[in-house]
C-alpha cells in the first residue's frame, strides 16, 4: 500500500486518496473522484462453499478434486474493494475487467461513488510501476550462458497402456528422462548441441518430480489387522523404491552441472505454500554432492554476481493454475468458440494463452499467489507476505525513486503447464521473461534459456510414437 500510495500521488497529484475505505461512505453525492488503494476480493456464485467438504458420508476428497478441475468464474461475479476498515462494490466496466481479477489483488482505484454506494472506475494502478532491473551483466566477453528449466519429471511406477492413452502419455518417459541427462552431459547431438549444453550452467527442477501412488483408502478401511499392515508397508516400499529411483537420477544428473530441486504438488513435501525444500534424508545419495540445492517452493535466485546477475523467480505451478480455474481470459484472445468445438491443438494454445496470461498479471500485481490463502493453502503468516515481488528499499523515503533499486527478476516462471508459453515483457525500466514450463511427463519437454539475450527455445525428448521403427527417438529442439 505504501508504494501504490506514492505512485498515485505522482500520477494522480490532484486526486484526494483516500485513507480508509469507510471514508468515502456517504460520497454518493459528490461528484468528486477519489482514489482508494485496498485488496479486491471476488465473490464468484459457481464457488462451493467450504461446508460442501462435510456434506455426504465421505470426507470431501471428491468435491474438491472436481472444484479444482472446474472454472468457477461466471458473469455473475462481483468486484469487492475492502481494508482493515470496511468494504465497497466495484464496478470496473471494461477497464477493470471482473473475470480477468482474483480475490487478493492490491489496486490503486480511481473513480466516482454513484448513487448506490458502487465505485465507478475510471483508472487504476498497480505494482509493477513501481519496477527496475538492471542490464544483465553476468556472461564473460559476451558469451551465451543458459539455464535449463524442467518440471513434472513424474518418477512413478509404470502406466499401463490404458492409462498412457487416458493421460496423453507421450511415451518411454524412462528413456526421456535418460535422455535428458545425456544431452546435458554432452553424450548425444552434435557438435553444435554439445557445445551448447556445455554452456547450461544450472538445472532448475520445478516440482512434480515423483509420482508416489496413492494408497488405496478403500481396501484399508475394509481390512484389518495384519492383513492392512501388510497392505500399508507394501505401498510403502513401493514409494521408498520411486524415491530411491528419484534420487539415484539426480546422482548421475548431478556429475555434470548443479541442479536445483524444487517440491511440487505430487512430491514428499507439505503441501502448504510457501513449501519447504525436500528433506535431505529422502535423498541420501544425491544431497551428499555439494552441487544439489534443496530449495523452497516458490523459489528466487541469482545467476552470476550477487547484485548484477540474473534474477530468477518462479514457483511449480500451484498459483498459476488456481487463477487459470478463476478467471476467463479467453477475450483477450479473442476466442469466442466453445471448448468441446475446438481442436487438440487449438485447446493446448488456449490452456498455454490461459496460463500466460495468469503468469502475466502476477507480474502485473507483484504477488506470486494472489489466491492464497483463500483458495490455496499457505502458512498463517502475520508480520510478511512472502509471496509479494521484492520491493523497493528506499519505500520509507517520499522523495526517493521509485524504480532505483534492482528488485525485479529477469525470468518469472511457472511449472507444470498443459503447453510451453513465453514473452518478454520490456518496458522503461526493466525487462522480465514470462515462461511456462510444461510437464515433461506429459509433453518430453524441457526449457533452455539464454540468460545473456533472455531468450527461450525448447527441447523436446520423446519417443516418436508414429514412427514405424520400435525404437525411433525424437529430439527437437
Amino acid at each position: 500500500k505504501e508504494v501504490l500510495t506514492k505512485l498515485a500521488k505522482e500520477k494522480w497529484s490532484n486526486i484526494k486518496i483516500a485513507d480508509r475505505v469507510i471514508d468515502t461512505e456517504g460520497a454518493s453525492n459528490n461528484h468528486h473522484e477519489w482514489v482508494i488503494i485496498g485488496v479486491l476480493y471476488k465473490e464468484m456464485k459457481l464457488r462451493q462453499s467450504v461446508l460442501d467438504d462435510f456434506k455426504g458420508s465421505g470426507t470431501g476428497m471428491g468435491t474438491e478434486a472436481s472444484d479444482m478441475a472446474t472454472n468457477i468464474t461466471s458473469s455473475d461475479d462481483i468486484l469487492i474493494l475492502e481494508d482493515d476498515s470496511g468494504r465497497i462494490a466495484v464496478n470496473g466496466g471494461d477497464i477493470l475487467k471482473t473475470e480477468h481479477i482474483v480475490t487478493g489483488v492490491v489496486l490503486a482505484l480511481k473513480g466516482r461513488v454513484d448513487s448506490q454506494g458502487v465505485l465507478q472506475v475510471s483508472d487504476y494502478l498497480s505494482y509493477d510501476a513501481c519496477y527496475s532491473n538492471s542490464q544483465l551483466s553476468n556472461t564473460k566477453n559476451g558469451e551465451d550462458n543458459y539455464i535449463m528449466l524442467v518440471s513434472g519429471l513424474g518418477m512413478g511406477k509404470p502406466r499401463s497402456p490404458e492409462e498412457m492413452v487416458a493421460a496423453n502419455d507421450p511415451g518411454d518417459v524412462e528413456l526421456s528422462r535418460q535422455m535428458l541427462l545425456d544431452w546435458l552431459s554432452g553424450r548425444i547431438g552434435d557438435e553444435n548441441e554439445v557445445k551448447k549444453s556445455s554452456l547450461v550452467s544450472r538445472l532448475i527442477i520445478a516440482g512434480d518430480s515423483i509420482d508416489v501412488p496413492a494408497i488405496d483408502s478403500n481396501a484399508i478401511s475394509l481390512t484389518y489387522g495384519p492383513s492392512r499392515t501388510k497392505l500399508e508397508k507394501e505401498h510403502q516400499l513401493k514409494c521408498s523404491n520411486i524415491i530411491k529411483r528419484f534420487d539415484a537420477y539426480l546422482a548421475m544428473g548431478l556429475a555434470s552441472l548443479p541442479i536445483d530441486v524444487m517440491p511440487g504438488k505430487t512430491d514428499p513435501a507439505v503441501q502448504n505454500l510457501p513449501q519447504q525444500p525436500l528433506h535431505p534424508c529422502l535423498l541420501p545419495v544425491s544431497s551428499r554432492f555439494s552441487s544439489l540445492s534443496l530449495v523452497t517452493n516458490p523459489y528466487d535466485c541469482r545467476i552470476g554476481e550477487s547484485s548484477t546477475g540474473c534474477r530468477v523467480i518462479g514457483h511449480s505451478g500451484q498459483p498459476v493454475s488456481d487463477i487459470v480455474r478463476q478467471t476467463d481470459f479467453s477475450t483477450l484472445n479473442n476466442d469466442s468458440m466453445a471448448t468441446e468445438d475446438k481442436s487438440p491443438s487449438e485447446t493446448a494454445a488456449a490452456a498455454a494463452h490461459s496460463s500466460l496470461q495468469a503468469l502475466k498479471m502476477t507480474l502485473q500485481w507483484g504477488h506470486i499467489a494472489p489466491t492464497a490463502p483463500d483458495t490455496l493453502p499457505c502458512y498463517p503468516l502475520t508480520d510478511s507476505d512472502p509471496f509479494i515481488m521484492p520491493s523497493v528499499s528506499s519505500k520509507e523515503n517520499d522523495k526517493a525513486s521509485l524504480t532505483d533499486d534492482n528488485n525485479t527478476p529477469h525470468i518469472l516462471f511457472a511449472g507444470n503447464q498443459p503447453c510451453f508459453a513465453s514473452e518478454l515483457i520490456e518496458k522503461a525500466s526493466y525487462r522480465t521473461l514470462l515462461l511456462c514450463i510444461p510437464s515433461f511427463r506429459e509433453t518430453g519437454t524441457a526449457v533452455l534459456v539464454n540468460i545473456r539475450t533472455l531468450e527461450a527455445s525448447t527441447i523436446n525428448f520423446q519417443i516418436d510414437s508414429d514412427d514405424d521403427d520400435d525404437n525411433a527417438v525424437a529430439m527437437e529442439i
